[in-house]
């Protein structure tokens, strides 16, 4: 609390030392020098600059170098510019793109002020004040160019992804300039969307209409200091505000099947029906004034509506007979004989509850048959004669439950019997409501707030294991996803005086996400299983040489909100040739996740259960195993901790963007970030410490270790220790060779997020746990048998010792035990976890305007990412080292028995292996082997470093763009990218894994 005191104090005498235009976020500016006709500057000519569909104004003077900056909202604007002793110069329709700096110098003629002189002015293709590389999309170019439908309307990031150079990905994982993916930033109306699961890539399922987009810019390399919190560049997008002017629109984009040409397979094949896939995209806004020239609003609306069921091949569900637990279809030819004499077929199913050891030479008691061998055998099923039919007394009770809920085949055949579901969402609903109000308070005040609310919901399927009738639940492993939320934004102006301008905004972002949703458990009552509450529906999953649906049902529901505070703060002042801005920033992360796992058990059935031993991998069905309810391996999760992390960072930047001649300017800033320590709301995280003795392993370095202040605690509240170098230079400059020439290069660091990049939970060993069912671990003794069965059967008896159900947890909770982790994986924050990812971003370009309002722009672009977070080699933290390797096949044997070998003991002493890693190492590590003692920390199976910033990149393009100016005004891009990409790291974690982004040297257009 002390060190976060002291920073927001340090924080605020950074903002008061700055002495009383470019305003943060989305603003953009007007800059540029006021002359008279002799070329001499103008000071403090006054200057007014009005909306022209609002009226509403900003107002400002010339500094002494006659030099002026106004950051003023994206919009066209009529600039004015009056002094004593000149005519008043006028320039008209001045449009100022999102976040974008236009430069308009005015030359003022001797006369008197009330005469004008105007005008008409288009906003310059050049941009001679910024070094900034950047793609702007004007607000015809984004209503007016195609984005197509798709994921639940029309995605924002379409246009950057597939048009854009410098990118690369789609809209969920993409990559800007080289970064890494999901690594970019996403500001709306000024404010991140801020969340702390994942960066770049969250937009799409949290995404306001499109229609209530203005327009929006890709700033790529070399942007102000204001701008932090990115490995790539940053997605600028700004809402659409009410004018004076009532508007409105409606529109419906329809994709249905009727509208469709049948298509050469159809007319080929006739009877088969064409693609079943339908969508409606629709919704409107309207926007108009509440009080002219002062209050103005506006609303969008969108929805989505996607049915798809299209098929994608067949797959495998039980017959009815087998239903019935007749498998006489399933029996083949002759495979051998068992123990006593009789024949073995192909698939044939055996009863587990009769399996017994038989003796070579002896008479098994129960069929009177002598045995030729010493082994374990079971008997057959055999039911009214009927051999390979499970009689109605061994059906399981809680299987009985589930058997009519499953569907018939679609043709009647043991395999390949059902068509298939293509695709992963089959039902989607998505409605996006966007209202925002601007009002002017005062001359030198304005007030502007936003709000947002989107609500998604589809239906997840799994394309190799889904069927009809959908959603089929509780069989079908049919999933509900629910995510969306809140985004809120509130902005204040106030122009202090005419050359400084204050302007402070606040943002809040929540995005639920609810898996997993059902209403499933309903059923878990009827099924009796013991020792399993009525939480959630079980899993039930299949495998073997035969066959079967692998999954029914989908367990738990998880829900996983995530929140973001935002508070910002820019001081902007114009003096003599500089345009200095001072700001702040803050924000807070909110991450509670609720992932149970399998409260109510997660079973796994194989042919194994009802197999001959002996005979496993042509005998038995895991169909059958299941309607004994005879299980192979499952689990039952105890939780009782649901955490919530919080997360955050002071950030405090200074800006000085000085024209230091005519025809140079200098874009100079620095920017300092400060990331707050992970944490958990009441301490309730784990990890690993290299240092701690653990007392399960005779003390040797390396135990589990807990926040807090327990007696096995390491009184701290957070594992990830405070990070003060995160310090981001911007340096740029613009030089104005000729009026249609300008050079434009510049290198800058910028910062990650202090996020989690990931979902889920993390470092919770200890405080959760659950009841493992082990394979081949029976209480009847024989490893064949079920580990458990899910109830007793209908009216057969089980053998004496097998275990029904799922046993009582007996352990405690939370367990902060040091070695309570030994022999098992686990994961950690590291220490330095704080100091977060960073890239290195310089380029160099030539802007020239060719005649007819054509202007070419030619880039090399680089930059050089450290610290990347790279979760392929965070899994590997306990890997046995590559010098080891050449031991071969020793590293699989008993390290005790090989030291004492007297071939591989003098082996082992050339690689410095001479003794046990510690004294107890053969009785009680988790594994006895040279591989596990050559581990660097042998008491753990595997460890997991959950932020591994070990990886790097380097990227090299050349970006060619070409922009004409269209008969609306707006210049429209036609784009060359050729870029080459190294890395070392790996990019987004799904279950802590990241994907790479491949290297390209493309041509892209």
């Amino acid at each position: 609390m002390h060190k976060v005191c002291v920073i927001m104090l340090l924080g605020c005498t950074v903002l008061l030392l700055a002495c009383p235009t470019s305003g943060q976020g989305n603003l953009g500016a007007i800059t540029g020098t006021v002359l008279d006709t002799s070329g001499a500057v103008v000071p403090d000519a006054a200057l007014t600059i009005t909306n022209v569909e609002t009226n509403v104004k900003w107002t400002a003077k010339t500094s002494s170098a006659g030099y002026y900056r106004v950051a003023v909202p994206p919009g066209r604007y009529r600039l004015e510019a009056e002094k004593q002793g000149f005519k008043t110069e006028v320039a008209e329709s001045v449009l100022v793109p999102v976040a974008q700096v236009v430069t308009v110098d005015l030359t003022l003629q001797v006369g008197n002020q009330s005469q004008r002189v105007e005008v008409t002015s288009q906003t310059p293709l050049l941009t001679p004040s910024t070094a900034e590389v950047s793609s702007a999309v004007s607000a015809q170019e984004f209503e007016t160019l195609p984005i197509e439908v798709g994921d639940g309307g029309r995605q924002l990031q379409t246009f950057i992804f597939t048009s854009l150079p410098g990118t690369v990905g789609d809209t969920f994982s993409g990559s800007i300039n080289g970064g890494q993916l999901f690594s970019h930033e996403i500001l709306i109306d000024g404010v991140t969307i801020g969340r702390y699961d994942l960066s770049g890539g969250s937009l799409d399922e949290f995404s306001p209409g499109t229609d209530s987009i203005a327009e929006f810019k890709v700033q790529m390399s070399n942007y102000s200091a204001e701008y932090g919190e990115t490995g790539g560049g940053i997605a600028n997008f700004v809402y659409k505000s009410g004018t004076n002017q009532f508007h409105g629109t409606l529109f419906e984009y329809n994709k249905n099947p009727v509208f469709n040409a049948a298509g050469t397979v159809v007319n080929a094949n006739p009877g088969t029906p064409k693609d079943n896939e339908k969508e409606n995209n629709f919704g409107g806004t309207i926007g108009g004034p509440i009080r002219k020239d002062h209050t103005f609003f506006f609303f969008n609306y969108e929805g989505d509506r996607f049915r798809s069921f299209a098929l994608a091949g067949f797959m495998t569900l039980p017959t009815p007979a087998m239903k019935n637990g007749d498998f006489g279809s399933w029996l083949g030819a002759q495979v051998g004989t068992d123990a006593l004499g009789r024949s073995v077929f192909k698939n044939e199913i055996y009863d587990p509850t009769t399996t017994r050891n038989v003796t070579a030479g002896q008479v098994d008691p129960v069929t009177g048959l002598t045995a030729n061998a010493d082994t374990i055998i079971r008997d057959p099923f055999n039911s009214g004669g009927n051999l390979n039919v499970i009689p109605a007394a061994e059906f399981s009770n809680a299987s009985s439950v589930l058997l009519p809920l499953i569907p018939d085949p679609q043709i009647a055949k043991n395999t390949n019997n059902t068509l298939r579901l293509s695709g992963c969402c089959p039902i989607l609903s998505r409605n996006a409501y966007t209202a925002k109000i601007d009002h002017v308070l005062t001359s030198k005040q304005k007030l502007w707030g936003s709000f947002t609310w989107n609500h998604r919901d589809r239906y997840n399927r799994n394309n190799s294991r889904t069927f009809e009738p959908f959603p089929g639940q509780p069989i079908n492993p049919v999933k509900r996803q629910i995510v969306g939320g809140p985004q809120v934004r509130i902005a204040h102006s106030w122009t202090i005086s005419s050359r400084s301008v204050n302007e402070f905004s606040v943002g809040y972002n929540r995005f639920q996400n609810k898996n997993n949703i059902t209403d499933n458990a309903k059923f878990t009552p009827q099924l009796g299983i013991p020792g399993v509450p009525d939480d959630c529906f079980p899993p039930l999953r299949f495998t073997g040489h035969n066959p079967v649906p692998p999954l029914f049902g989908v367990g738990c529901k998880n829900i996983d909100p995530s929140e973001s505070y935002i508070y910002q703060d820019t001081f902007s002042y114009l003096r003599g040739k500089h345009g200095l801005k001072f700001g702040g920033e803050f924000r807070r992360y909110r991450y509670n996740t609720y992932e149970p796992g399998a409260l109510s058990g997660d079973f796994t059935f194989t042919d194994r259960e009802t197999s001959l031993p002996g005979f496993t991998t042509t005998t038995g069905h895991p169909f059958a195993s299941f309607i004994l309810g005879a299980v192979d391996k499952g689990n039952r999760a105890v939780y009782t901790t649901a955490p919530g992390y919080r997360a955050g960072l002071f950030a405090f930047f200074a800006q000085d963007d000085f024209k230091a001649t005519p025809k140079l300017t200098l874009n100079l800033g620095l920017r300092w970030e400060i990331p707050l320590p992970q944490k958990e709301v009441l301490n309730r995280e784990s990890g690993f410490d290299p240092t701690v003795p653990n007392p399960g392993a005779d003390n040797i370095p390396g135990a589990l270790v807990f926040l807090g202040s327990c007696q096995t605690c390491i009184h701290r509240n957070s594992f990830q220790d405070w990070y003060f170098k995160e310090f981001g230079p911007r340096i740029g400059l613009a030089y104005q060779f000729y009026k249609n020439l300008v050079f434009r290069g510049g290198y800058g660091i910028s910062y990650g997020p202090p996020i989690e990049n990931n979902f889920g939970s993390q470092n919770l060993f200890g405080f959760n746990s659950g009841v493992l069912l082990v394979k081949g671990t029976s209480p009847t003794g024989f490893p064949q048998d079920p580990v458990t069965y899910l109830s007793t059967l209908k009216s057969a008896s089980l053998p004496a010792k097998a275990q029904v159900g799922v046993p009582a947890f007996t352990g405690t909770l939370p367990n902060r035990d040091p070695a309570s982790a030994n022999g098992q994986s686990l994961d950690f924050m590291p220490r330095n976890a704080a100091a977060q990812p960073y890239a290195q971003n310089w380029s160099a370009g030539f802007q020239y305007q060719l005649p007819r309002e054509v202007l070419l722009q030619a880039d090399y672009v680089g930059s050089k990412g450290t610290r990347l977070l790279n979760g392929y080699f965070g899994f590997w933290y306990n890997q046995v080292p590559s010098k080891y390797m050449a031991l071969g096949d020793i590293l699989a044997d008993n390290l005790a028995t090989d030291l004492a070998d007297p071939v591989n003991g003098p082996i082992l002493a050339s690689f410095g292996i001479t003794k046990l890693p510690y004294p107890d190492f053969d009785l009680n590590n988790y594994d006895n082997s040279v591989a596990a003692a050559l581990q660097p920390f042998p008491q753990y199976s595997g460890l997991v470093n959950n932020y591994p910033t070990i990886g790097n990149s380097t990227y090299h393009s050349l970006q060619l763009m070409a922009r004409k100016r269209t008969a609306h005004g707006s210049p429209t891009p036609i784009a060359l990218y050729m870029p080459r990409a190294v890395r070392s790291s790996k990019i987004f974690i799904t279950a802590r894994q990241r994907r790479p982004l491949p290297a390209s040297t493309t041509p892209r257009f």
